[in-house]
């Protein structure tokens, strides 16, 4: 009896494991469907200005999107952005050496459109923001880099591991491993004008805000909270958005957790920006706004 209980035990346990590993395979196989699939994506270059106040505008821009000081380290040196032994391990590469490897139109590639060399998937690029960036801003950002110390990388590291596999297969990080499926690369990249209050502000939502919270800016995941509907910019006097930007603080003195890391880079925006932002999300529809705002801490 015993022997039978063992021998269907053994049979069970057989059968899970041959399940994990069909799924596994499964994972693997389509993560790297993923990683490997080529995108047709056209070359575009920019032009890349020298002037001493090009660049200090760049190091402005690259600051307020978190090229430099953020993803990529505190100067744009690189650094290991996650280092998990079951899931992944993911490097930001050295934009001061990549912004010099690169010609202009290859770095647009992977910035706007989320695809280097043949065409393939650069994971953990928030391209889908950045396709909003206007030529003049990639232009003056890379201007910027390029005028760092020179170094010799990290250069771009992401190694899945087993968890990894099955979390992205999941849905996990989508908004950052599929950016290419959803950008239309054909798309011209149009000019907008400063002195236009809402079309400013509209860039700047699209280009930046949209990567937290959503490329319809009703929300999104951020790292630890739901990211608000920006409808909610309407509650706000003037000052008190702005306070939120530079400080992270909400109404009633409360502290916005994401908001509070993120005002070391937004504290950079003009208050001309931070006005046409403010001007342009109040005109959003307030669906789901109390909802969304509630969610804030």
């Amino acid at each position: 009896m015993l022997r039978r209980i063992l021998k269907w035990i053994g049979i069970a346990l057989g059968g899970v494991l041959a399940l994990v590993l069909l799924a596994f395979a499964f994972a693997f196989f389509y993560v790297e469907s993923v990683l490997n699939k080529q995108h047709d994506v056209p070359a575009h270059s920019v032009v890349v200005p020298t002037d001493s106040a090009a660049i200090a505008e760049g190091k402005r821009l690259a600051t307020i999107r978190g090229c430099y000081g953020g993803c990529h380290g505190p100067e744009a040196e690189g650094e290991v952005m996650f280092d998990e032994p079951l899931i992944a391990r993911a490097v930001a590469p050295s934009l001061a050496y990549l912004s010099r490897e690169y010609t202009p139109a290859q770095f647009e590639r992977a910035v706007r459109h989320g695809v280097v060399g043949e065409g393939n998937t650069v994971l953990i690029m928030p391209s889908i923001a950045f396709t909003h960036m206007s030529d003049e801003d990639l232009g003056t950002i890379i201007a910027f880099l390029r005028s760092l110390p020179e170094d010799d990388g990290p250069l771009t590291e992401m190694d899945p591991r087993a968890f990894g596999y099955f979390m992205l297969t999941m849905g996990f990080f989508q908004d950052f491993t599929l950016a290419p499926e959803e950008i239309d690369h054909a798309a011209p990249h149009r000019a907008f004008t400063p002195t236009d209050t809402l079309a400013l502000g509209e860039y700047l939502a699209m280009s930046i805000c949209s990567l937290c919270h959503g490329s319809d800016l009703r929300g999104g995941e951020g790292m630890e909270n739901q990211a608000p509907n920006l409808s909610i910019a309407a509650a706000f006097s003037l000052e008190g958005f702005t306070q939120v930007l530079r400080e992270g603080i909400g109404l009633g003195d409360r502290e916005l957790n994401e908001m509070k890391e993120a005002a070391e880079s937004f504290k950079h925006f003009t208050d001309d920006e931070i006005a046409a932002l403010h001007a342009y999300l109040s005109t959003l529809p307030p669906e789901h706004t109390e909802e969304s705002g509630a969610s804030q801490s």
